[in-house]
């Protein structure tokens, strides 16, 4: 969570129609926290499945908006990716179709770099997505900056197998850590969207004989090569736990941890705690008799 005293990182929390993406922010100005009224971001279409990026700490700077990234369609017809600038008063800007509706297109995710000597705007920033083409799922992405916008769509893994659930970091130097489902296993690796390049690439559960899906990545607090990835793995009893491994520096990896077991669990990703001292795992469990 941001500090007390900077005005954003602000949380945005989404209320899905059928045809219009709301939000209301809350902001961490000064106490008592309050909530504005929920604000229309989009209509007249099927949107849904909005995201946003990682939370970043920023202490002592602000910035006035961030990329929300969502899917647009309708029953007969593919759906599309999108993105838009959002801020405490709404869009700020008109929507970017990344995609057209040729193909199946779901589960999008953006992930931006945010720099105390731009004054904390986004420099560069990377969307992610599956989409469905020759016969399977693949992950394709676009590239932000600040100069250019967004560029065409390029291809993150189109190798064998289905995959799903593509999240990303910033790391450094225009390379970005992604994460996402590839044939039950969890994928992890170092993407430069820039040259389209990949400089490690790694199976998180080769050793892992489960089904594991649904992946998040963490960026540890105040910066540094540091980042937890928690996911989803079956258990004998067909129901869901979530576990993370962590690095403070590739190739070393953390052993398995488990985050959430009893019942069933459905993994949430990450928050700051503590006014950024610790990277928390969140997620949904059953464990109480309601999610």
């Amino acid at each position: 969570m941001k500090h007390s005293n900077t005005l954003l990182r602000f949380f945005l929390f989404t209320v899905l129609t059928a045809i219009s993406v709301f939000s209301a922010i809350k902001i961490s100005v000064s106490q008592p926290f309050e909530w504005q009224p929920a604000q229309k971001f989009t209509s007249g279409f099927v949107d849904k499945n909005p995201s946003f990026g990682n939370p970043e700490l920023m202490f002592f700077n602000t910035y006035s908006w961030e990329f929300m990234i969502f899917e647009r369609g309708s029953f007969l017809l593919n759906n599309r990716i999108c993105v838009m600038k959002v801020g405490l008063n709404g869009p700020v800007d008109t929507v970017s179709y990344l995609t057209d509706n040729m193909s199946l297109n779901y589960h999008p995710s953006v992930s931006y770099d945010i720099s105390s000597s731009s004054g904390g705007q986004i420099n560069i920033a990377l969307a992610l997505w599956e989409t469905y083409r020759n016969g399977k799922y693949d992950i394709y992405g676009s590239y932000y900056n600040a100069v250019n916008g967004w560029s065409s769509p390029f291809p993150v893994d189109t190798g064998v197998y289905n995959k799903s659930m593509p999240r990303s970091a910033y790391l450094n130097n225009s390379v970005f850590a992604v994460v996402y489902e590839k044939n039950s296993d969890i994928i992890y690796r170092q993407f430069n969207p820039v040259t389209q390049t990949v400089s490690y690439d790694t199976n998180l559960t080769a050793d892992d004989t489960s089904v594991c899906k649904n992946p998040f990545i963490g960026h540890h607090p105040y910066g540094g090569s540091g980042y937890s990835v928690s996911y989803e793995k079956k258990k004998s009893d067909n129901k869901n736990a979530v576990y993370v491994r962590s690095t403070t520096g590739i190739p070393a990896w953390t052993s398995p941890d488990t985050l959430a077991y009893l019942g069933n669990n459905v993994n949430s990703g990450f928050i700051y705690s503590n006014f950024g001292s610790f990277l928390s795992g969140v997620f949904n469990s059953d464990r109480s008799g309601n999610y």
